[in-house]
């Protein structure tokens, strides 16, 4: 079976779900619990414009003591999309392969499982 080609706003669906839905702006530790990295990590690959996003100074620019970053919703998925070691075709063709390797039995246990979970968000024919 040939895996369709996924269209770039399924691939984005497929990363923004790690990230939280109520939020727009993120701040250096709020992106380092998403991604389970530290703050520091956080700062670096903002200075190296990996993640991409705002500094606010606090302080008068002379001073430059204290910098706040933020960092948009969009840009958080951006860098997800990015440092990925796959992609959503990637994903889904594991997935088949893995089919491949199940019995009748398996297999339609789980379309039972796909079908309940795709009925409960809404899309059932």
């Amino acid at each position: 079976m040939h895996i369709p080609s996924v269209t770039q706003s399924i691939e984005r669906e497929h990363f923004e779900k790690w990230v939280p839905n109520n939020k727009v702006w993120f701040s250096t530790k709020e992106v380092a619990a998403v991604l389970g990295r530290s703050t520091q990590y956080i700062r670096d690959a903002f200075e190296n414009q990996q993640i991409m996003g705002h500094a606010i100074s606090s302080s008068p620019r002379e001073l430059r003591q204290r910098t706040q970053y933020q960092i948009p919703r969009d840009n958080l998925v951006l860098f997800l999309m990015q440092s990925a070691n796959y992609t959503l075709a990637d994903f889904l063709s594991n997935i088949e392969s893995i089919c491949k390797q199940r019995s009748i039995g398996e297999l339609e246990c789980i379309a039972r499982i796909i079908r309940a979970h795709i009925e409960r968000k809404g899309f059932s024919r």
